[in-house]
Parts: structure tokens; C-alpha cells; sequence
């Protein structure tokens, strides 16, 4: 059956194949710069072309340049491969990462060894997939780092691949030990032509993933802007819509309380039309920054409009709600407004707080928006900067 698969046949074929898609990575870099890293791996199977074409031109050219040169660059390219993933994903290249250099030095004294000192294909192939093994378990550690923003399944995917990839490098290794001696790598057979099938189907991978990764982040950030206020960066009233539907199932699933908070900024009116709009956005971030450090990482802070907000407390009982909003009233008193107009000037802002916890389950969730809203405006009706219950 080996006979059936030219190895230069395939070499030819693979190496068109990393061309086509190293132009096709160069491509979509240009379209998303942003995402650094592709240019790498593009350059990888650029470079990936030229050597599997310098392997294939083999008794055509010297053996310094379709063995040696073109084995090293083979080795490179799967080092750009880790490189550029190391930037796309944002994640620092493994520690262990210094076999790469030791790998690529011990590579290439090998090759010339077993290439001008003592002719040995057998030799060659076992360093060659050493190598690459090495490499690719490299990677697949790395992409099992990745953020959850590129998306967990195909990074597994990906380091999926490279594993067995690894696995069938390390198989090759093993049984090319146990072999005979080839003569010549042409005409090596099916096991080593298989190699070529591999490095096909690491191409396609590496190519795959990369456009599947982009259009998860894309794909996350889209939904993230369509869920954030533009201006504080805290759920819209949308989103909040969204949450209070699923808060409000697990909470009568798990019969535990579901609270809220409103607020409102006191004199907010009369803060804009003296001292201008810009200074009203410079409050209203600041205030979305200080409910988002001081609530827990499950409670959800929106802008429900204006200068109103509500932080949606899943678990909380009654008494809990009211000495949180308590604890962010006396917080937001105490905190310096900068205007960030080049001035030294600060600002000292107060708000309003009305709290409500649902009383039973047959309450729906409309009426306990509306109690909370009545807490807040008793609260402003009674002094405002102080804290109502309803």
C-alpha cells in the first residue's frame, strides 16, 4: 500500500497547502489587527512551504539544503506556531519552553551528523520527530492556558490535535527503531508518508482555529456591548431583563431570597446644569466603578436610566440588602468626585436608596420593582441620602 503514496507527491501537496493557507492567514491579520499572533503563525506556514518544498527537491538539490536546512526550518515554523500563539492567546510561553532552543541546537547537530558523518535516514526521522513531538506538547499546554474569551472548545480542540499529533510522532520514533535501515527517504513508505498527512492536518488546525477563536472573541464582545451601558460599562437595562429572568427561576428552584437595591442621585440636575454634562458622565462612571468594587462577584449592577441604578442580590435576605445599600451610601458620601476638567476641584455627591426582597414565590418579579421604586422615592420624599425599605 505505500507504494500507492509517493512521499514527493505529498511533500508537493503539502507544501502548496501551507502556502495557500499561510496567504489566507495574512489575509484576515489585515482584516483584525487587533489580534496579534496571526502574523506569526502565518509566517510558520510560510516557512512550512519552503521547507517541505526544499524536502521534496531532494537528489535535486544539495542534501545541506533538502535535508539539513529544510529539516531546521520544519522545526522553526512549529516554534513560530507556538510564539504566535503565546501573543494571540495573551499567555506567557511555558517555562519549559527553553527545550525549544536546546531541541533546535541538538536537532541540528544531528542532522548534519547523520546526514555528512553518517549517512543514517533512520537517525534522521527519529530526531525529526522528536522534535516535533516536543514542540507540539508545547503547544497544547499552551492553548490549555488560553482565556475563556477565545472560547474553551476549540482551544481543546486545538491542543487535542497536537496531543495525538505528539502521540503519533513519538509512535514513529519507537517503531523506526525497530526497523530496518532505509536507503533513501522517498521511498521510505506508508508510516512516513503518513507524516505528510499529519503536517496537513495540523496546517488546516492551526488555520481553523484561529478564524473559530476570532469569531468567539468578536462574537463575546458583541454580545457584551449589546449588554453595557456605553457610558459606566454596567448591564443595560436589557441585559438586567435578561438576569432578573434567570435570578428570579433559581431562586424560587432553590427557594432562597432574591433582593434589590435602586438608587438615585441626589440633586443630579442641579450637579449637570452647574457644572455641565461632562462632569454628570464623570460622576455617573465613577459611581458605576464604586457599586461594581463594592458588590459581590454574583450580585449584578445596571443602569436602569439616568441617574438610576439597580444591584440585583441573588441569595440576599432583607436585612442583608439594607446594610449593603447602608455600606455603599456611606461609601459614596465619603468619595472625592474629580471632574477631570484639568481643575482641582472635587465633588461631593449623596444618594438615595430604596431596597425591597421578594415575600413570597407567587410574587412576581414587576411588583417587587415596584416596591423598590417606591422605597426610593419615599426615601428622597424624607430627607434624601438615606436608605428605605418596602
Amino acid at each position: 500500500m505505500g507504494d500507492l503514496i509517493d512521499i514527493r507527491t505529498l511533500l508537493m501537496n503539502s507544501s502548496f497547502l501551507s502556502l495557500f493557507f499561510a496567504i489566507g492567514l495574512f489575509l484576515f491579520s489585515r482584516f483584525y489587527p487587533t489580534f496579534n499572533g496571526i502574523k506569526l503563525i502565518a509566517g510558520a506556514l510560510l516557512i512550512n512551504f519552503f521547507s517541505l518544498s526544499l524536502n521534496g527537491a531532494q537528489q535535486h538539490v544539495p542534501d545541506f539544503i533538502s535535508i539539513v536546512l529544510a529539516n531546521s526550518a520544519i522545526y522553526v515554523s512549529f516554534y513560530l506556531v507556538l510564539l504566535g500563539f503565546s501573543r494571540y492567546l495573551s499567555v506567557p510561553i511555558p517555562k519549559s519552553s527553553w527545550l525549544s532552543l536546546v531541541g533546535f541546537v541538538l536537532m541540528l547537530i544531528g542532522m548534519m551528523h547523520f546526514t555528512f558523518n553518517q549517512y543514517d535516514v533512520n537517525a534522521r526521522i527519529m530526531i525529526m520527530s522528536s522534535a516535533s513531538a516536543i514542540q507540539l506538547v508545547l503547544i497544547s499546554l499552551l492553548l490549555l492556558k488560553g482565556n475563556d474569551e477565545f472560547g474553551k472548545a476549540s482551544m481543546r480542540v486545538l491542543s487535542s490535535i497536537c496531543l495525538l499529533s505528539a502521540a503519533y510522532f513519538s509512535l514513529r520514533v519507537f517503531i523506526v527503531s525497530q526497523s530496518v535501515q532505509l536507503d533513501f527517504f522517498m521511498n521510505a513508505g506508508l508510516l512516513h508518508s503518513m507524516v505528510l498527512i499529519v503536517y496537513q492536518v495540523l496546517v488546516v488546525s492551526f488555520s481553523f482555529s484561529i478564524v473559530w477563536m476570532t469569531t468567539t472573541n468578536l462574537e463575546l464582545k458583541l454580545r457584551l456591548q449589546a449588554s453595557l451601558d456605553p457610558l459606566t460599562q454596567v448591564y443595560n437595562r436589557r441585559a438586567l431583563d435578561e438576569i432578573v429572568a434567570d435570578s428570579d427561576v433559581d431562586s424560587k428552584l432553590n427557594q432562597v431570597p432574591l433582593s434589590a437595591i435602586m438608587l438615585d442621585i441626589d440633586y443630579f440636575k442641579k450637579l449637570n446644569d452647574g457644572h455641565g454634562h461632562k462632569a454628570g458622565d464623570t460622576v455617573l462612571q465613577k459611581l458605576a466603578m464604586i457599586l461594581t468594587k463594592n458588590t459581590r462577584e454574583n450580585d449584578s449592577v445596571a443602569r436602569y436610566g439616568g441617574e438610576e441604578f439597580i444591584i440585583l442580590l441573588p441569595n440576599t435576605s432583607r436585612e442583608q440588602a439594607e446594610r449593603m445599600a447602608e455600606n455603599l451610601r456611606i461609601q459614596l458620601s465619603d468619595e472625592h468626585f474629580s471632574l477631570d476638567n484639568g481643575s482641582d476641584e472635587a465633588l461631593h455627591i449623596s444618594a438615595s436608596f430604596g431596597v425591597a426582597t421578594r415575600e413570597s414565590e407567587i410574587e412576581n418579579w414587576e411588583n417587587v420593582f415596584k416596591r423598590v421604586d417606591v422605597a426610593l422615592y419615599k426615601a428622597k420624599r424624607t430627607g434624601r441620602n438615606k436608605v428605605e425599605s418596602a
